[in-house]
């Protein structure tokens, strides 16, 4: 019933124009900043004061879900999605936003997005399963969590900021990032964590070198303690090196390498070249990635294996082939 009133307030009588995408077996609905999926029931609207969609889209609930991810927010909105996620309301005025979730579990919080400084708090409440032996409360309880966060950005100089997390049952948790530019040098900083991340992540470091023609990147993330007599401290590592060698011909190399709490170790490397619209590349598993495009034809293979695609009507129909299986994708267009 609440739902169906905020729509009434904010979806306009009449919309200026209607769009439907046919796309492997789903029915997408366009129109006036309101988007519907079908059979998935997915409904979302974007609108000037009020939206409904995904909360957890590149927001702040993304950062303390793993704030080792490579994007770092500190403010809160809702987004179309394709994928459920969490669900619910933003109420917005300029930079200030309010959200609040109707998707089974408590969540309520409030942001503000400025130029030079963000700022968000979040109360999160979530009753999980615990049928788990031994039961890992810092991962698992994710139950009355209240987040506050703080981040700035002095373009082309300084972006960072911080996360404090409480929680009656588990007590203070921090989280830390920085990123300081010097010309074409960037360094990175990253440490803690949060009451709600499933990420041991304790310390990272990252430096990047970038400039026209050539770009090098090194980073390396230290896990926590293990919690558990008989588990290993984790650790990864990345290596990145992109050079141009003439005009719009480059080539790309990357490495990385993971040593999980249970002794596992994984390294696995990737070559790539890549002129204009053509990326020729193999990884270390022997498996080729390659995509050619002309005009409105496209092929190529990737992990789901060898496909071809084909664009009508401006982009607007496309039709893609792969292994057991058809996509066809369709917009039609109303104004």
């Amino acid at each position: 019933m609440i739902l169906v009133i905020l729509l009434i307030i904010a979806i306009p009588s009449a919309f200026p124009s209607a769009a439907f995408t046919f796309s492997n077996r789903r029915v997408i609905l366009d129109s006036g900043g309101l988007k519907y999926i079908f059979p998935d029931n997915i409904f979302s609207y974007q609108g000037k004061y009020i939206s409904y969609g995904r909360l957890d889209k590149n927001t702040f609930i993304n950062t303390l879900e793993n704030p080792y991810r490579k994007r770092i927010s500190h403010t809160l909105s809702s987004k179309h999605s394709k994928v459920r996620g969490i669900r619910g309301f933003e109420v917005k005025y300029k930079g200030l936003s309010a959200v609040m979730s109707l998707d089974g579990r408590a969540l309520i919080g409030a942001s503000y997005d400025g130029k030079h400084l963000d700022f968000a708090a979040l109360y999160y409440s979530e009753q999980r399963e615990k049928d788990d032996a031994v039961f890992d409360y810092r991962r698992k309880l994710g139950k009355d969590v209240f987040s506050f966060g703080l981040g700035f950005e002095f373009e082309k100089m300084f972006e960072g900021g911080a996360i404090l997390s409480y929680s009656p049952h588990l007590g203070f948790a921090y989280f830390f990032h920085s990123r300081f530019f010097w010309g074409p040098l960037r360094l990175g900083i990253k440490g803690g964590t949060t009451l709600l991340s499933d990420n041991d992540g304790k310390l990272e470091f990252r430096l990047d070198y970038v400039e026209d023609g050539f770009s090098f990147s090194y980073g390396i993330k230290y896990g926590d303690d293990p919690v558990f007599t008989g588990s290993f401290r984790e650790y990864e590592s990345l290596y990145r090196v992109r050079i141009g060698l003439y005009e719009d011909l480059c080539f790309e190399t990357r490495w990385d390498f993971e040593f999980d709490k249970e002794g596992e170790r994984k390294k696995s490397g990737r070559f790539s070249l890549m002129y204009k619209d053509v990326k020729v590349g193999l990884d270390t598993s022997l498996v080729p990635n390659v995509r050619v495009r002309d005009g409105d034809f496209e092929i190529g293979t990737g992990k789901k294996g060898v496909y071809a695609k084909v664009f009508l009507m401006d982009g607007n129909f496309s039709i893609k082939l792969r292994k057991e299986e058809l996509v066809l994708e369709f917009r039609v267009e109303f104004t």
